[in-house]
C-alpha cells in the first residue's frame, strides 16, 4: 500500500473519474482546497503530513506589522480556518452546543439574535443529528421573537434543516436511474424526515397551551415561510413525502387550522 501526498492524490482522483462535468469538478475542486487549507494549518502548528515526522516541527510566529503582503493574506486566511476549527468543536461537541445555544437564548439585543442565527446557518449542514434536533427547538423558541424579521428568518432555517434533517452529503445516482430512486437507508432517513417535520407541523398549528395567543399567533403564521424553505431546500424526490402530512391535515382541520394549512400549501411547488 502507497501512501500520497495531497497534490499526489489530487491528480490520481481527477486522472480517473468519468464522465467529469464543470460542476462536479468544481465541486472536487472544493474539498481538495479544504484539505489543502487543512495542510496548511497542520504544517503552521508544526505537525508535518508526512508519516515519517516522528516530532512537532518548530512554529514560526512574527509581528504583524513585520508581515509582507502575501505573509499577511496568509496570516488572516490562518487565523480564519483556527476560528473555523474551534467553531466545529463547539457544534459538533454536545456540552459546548448546549452552552451555546443557552447564550444564544440569554441574548436580549435583536443584533446578536442574528449573529446567533447566521453562525447557525453556516455551520448546520455539519451538526449531528442531536444537534439539528436541539436547533430546532430554539428556532421554534424564536418564532415568538416579537421583530419580524428574526422570526422569518428562523422560519427559513428551520425549513433549511428539516430539508436536510438526515445526511446532507449523498452520492449522485447512476444515469440511468429512475429520478424518483433511492436507496434503502435513504428510504428511512427521508420517513424520519418527514415525521419530524409532521411534529413540528402540529406544533405550529396548536402550540403549547402556555404560550399566549399573540405568540401562538406569530407561531402559526410563521408555518408558510418554514414550508416555503423545506421545498425550496429538500430533494425533489422527496417532496411527496412531505407534502403527505399538509394535505392529510388540510382535509382532517377546520376553521382557522385550515385556514393556516392552505396558506401553507401555496408554498408548495408543483413539480412535473
Amino acid at each position: 500500500m502507497g501512501i500520497y501526498s495531497l497534490a499526489e492524490s489530487r491528480d490520481m482522483i481527477f486522472s480517473k473519474l468519468a464522465d467529469m462535468t464543470p460542476e462536479k469538478q468544481r465541486r472536487y475542486e472544493t474539498v481538495y482546497c479544504k484539505l489543502r487549507d487543512f495542510e496548511a494549518f497542520l504544517k503552521d502548528n508544526g505537525v508535518g503530513p508526512d508519516m515519517e515526522d516522528a516530532v512537532l516541527g518548530p512554529t514560526v510566529i512574527k509581528d504583524p506589522a513585520l508581515l509582507t503582503s502575501a505573509e499577511a493574506r496568509a496570516a488572516l486566511a490562518r487565523m480564519t480556518f483556527e476560528s473555523n476549527v474551534r467553531l466545529m468543536h463547539t457544534i459538533t461537541a454536545e456540552r459546548s452546543f448546549d452552552r451555546l445555544l443557552e447564550e444564544a437564548r440569554g441574548e436580549r439585543t435583536t443584533a446578536s439574535v442574528r449573529t446567533y442565527l447566521r453562525l447557525l446557518d453556516e455551520y448546520s449542514t455539519y451538526m449531528t443529528r442531536a444537534g439539528k434536533q436541539k436547533t430546532l427547538k430554539f428556532l421554534y423558541e424564536l418564532l415568538m421573537h416579537h421583530e419580524g424579521d428574526v422570526r422569518r428568518r428562523a422560519s427559513e432555517l428551520m425549513g433549511q434543516i428539516l430539508a436536510n434533517s438526515g445526511p446532507s452529503y449523498r452520492k449522485e445516482l447512476p444515469q440511468a436511474a429512475p429520478k424518483s430512486a433511492l436507496a434503502p437507508a435513504m428510504m428511512a432517513v427521508l420517513d424520519k424526515s418527514a415525521e419530524v417535520w409532521e411534529s413540528y407541523l402540529l406544533q405550529c398549528l396548536h402550540p403549547d397551551r402556555r404560550i399566549t395567543a399573540g405568540h401562538a399567533q406569530r407561531i402559526s403564521n410563521s408555518l408558510k415561510a418554514i414550508t416555503g424553505s423545506l421545498f425550496e431546500h429538500c430533494n425533489r424526490a422527496e417532496g411527496p413525502a412531505l407534502a403527505a402530512p399538509v394535505l392529510r391535515l388540510l382535509t382532517e382541520s377546520t376553521g382557522e387550522d385550515r385556514f393556516v394549512l392552505a396558506d401553507a400549501l401555496s408554498h408548495i411547488p408543483c413539480w412535473p
